[in-house]
């Protein structure tokens, strides 16, 4: 039977869960697959997105592919753009060609498709489907309680000791302070006036964010997310989004107009 592609309703949920737990060969009980966490990623409305964010590709009534849409409005001086990432993007190996014919698909929906990381396969494939790399997604990461980490790290090898010892000298000489007259004031929910910093262009493509896009951020029930405003003398200059897994403190996203 010929692919069908479909948005899938919060009704098929524990269908698409089904499928993506076998397809990443998952433990049913990850987060990612939870069914709150995924009501709010796929079904539950986007304040920067009006279109289904559920995509499939069905074949005889089963769901063979699929590719949940996450909305990165992009912007610069002159344009907007309608930017989209597809998040748990997979397709079934009996169904040959149906991830493909997905991302065909979901191209009408967008006027840019990122594509960040993935898979050696997913990669080795992107530049076979015309796509091209414009830049890296770079992770920096500082340990500052390096004891603890030390304690807790559960399978130790010989190289364990001295990294205790790098980040030991790292934490010895400490975080530098804040610039004077800048402050960061945790807040429970964002409000328009944080639009002043975010609708702020730039020669450059930059993401447009919203209030209500930010506290869709913070009420991500994946993980514990907390908002802050960033000030200075001269008013509100930016914004910063944290989340906490287990002992890390991860920069969700963050802009600050310092000019």
């Amino acid at each position: 039977m010929a692919f069908e592609f479909v948005s899938l309703s919060a009704s098929e949920q524990p269908d698409l869960i089904e499928f993506l737990v076998k397809s990443y060969h998952a433990d049913p009980s990850v987060t990612s697959f939870r069914p709150d966490v995924m009501q709010w990623k796929y079904f539950a409305e986007h304040p920067q997105w009006t279109g289904p964010r559920a995509l499939a590709i069905k074949q005889d009534g089963q769901i063979v592919a699929y590719g949940g849409v996450w909305p990165i409005p992009l912007a610069t001086q002159n344009i907007k753009i309608r930017g989209i990432h597809l998040n748990d993007w997979a397709a079934s190996r009996s169904a040959v060609g149906a991830g493909v014919f997905l991302l065909r698909k979901a191209a009408a929906f967008c006027d840019v498709h990122l594509a960040v990381g993935g898979s050696e396969d997913t990669r080795n494939l992107l530049p076979k489907l015309g796509y091209k790399i414009y830049g890296e997604l770079r992770q920096y990461a500082r340990v500052v309680r390096p004891w603890l980490q030390f304690r807790t790290t559960p399978r130790k090898t010989w190289k364990t000791p001295l990294k205790f010892l790098q980040h030991s000298a790292r934490a010895l000489k400490g975080i530098p302070p804040a610039s004077k007259g800048w402050q960061a004031t945790k807040v429970s929910s964002f409000t328009p006036a944080i639009e002043v910093v975010t609708n702020q262009t730039t020669s450059f493509v930059s993401p447009r964010r919203t209030a209500a896009a930010l506290n869709h951020l913070l009420a991500c029930p994946a993980a514990r997310f907390s908002g802050f405003q960033v000030s200075d003398a001269q008013g509100l200059r930016g914004y910063f989004l944290l989340t906490q897994i287990g002992r890390q403190a991860r920069i969700v996203d963050i802009r600050i107009n310092a000019g």
